[in-house]
């Protein structure tokens, strides 16, 4: 069953609301990240290039473990949970 016009509002505002965050800009580092947000970065990087690649030539059990690999073992395990104190 689909919602209704008036049910899908808000989420439609909340959207609109922080669309700004999502602006080139704002997406852009600002040289002030630490060694630990770098890092993270970085892997985001080489995931998402590994993920591009896969979905290209259309191997996407290969870019969904690669989505999945990032997601468990380098952010939530290193960046979330154990946060490395430099």
């Amino acid at each position: 069953m689909r919602p209704s016009f008036l049910q899908s509002q808000p989420r439609h505002a909340v959207l609109y609301e922080y669309s700004h965050l999502l602006t080139p800009k704002f997406l852009q580092p600002t040289g002030r990240e630490s060694l630990v947000e770098r890092w993270v970065l970085h892997n985001l990087n080489i995931a998402a290039a590994e993920i591009n690649t896969n979905l290209t030539d259309r191997n996407f059990m290969l870019a969904t473990t690669a989505a999945y690999n990032f997601w468990l073992y380098e952010l939530c395990d290193v960046y979330i949970v154990r946060p490395i104190q430099v």
